[in-house]
């Protein structure tokens, strides 16, 4: 039996289109912007996930940044900084 810890990592593997990555990366980056604890630093490590996959598919960081920034106005939240 592993030993207990409340902070574990586990690596996921998931086989995602571009179109797909930049779902999720919506998605998560929504929710790691309007949440708090656990829940926020969850949604950033999947937000980090999905920018680290859109480069080694070869979207260049301009574009995902555009796209995100979309992705912002359209939900209507904008950062923090």
């Amino acid at each position: 039996m592993m030993p207990f810890t409340d902070h574990p990592t586990h690596a996921l593997t998931a086989e995602m289109t571009v179109q797909e990555l930049y779902i999720v990366l919506g998605y998560a980056w929504y929710h790691a912007a309007v949440s708090y604890g656990a829940v926020t630093a969850a949604h950033n490590r999947l937000a980090m996930a999905c920018k680290v996959a859109l480069r080694e598919a070869g979207e260049p960081d301009q574009r995902i940044e555009d796209k995100l920034a979309g992705i912002m106005l359209e939900m209507g939240v904008q950062p923090s900084g």
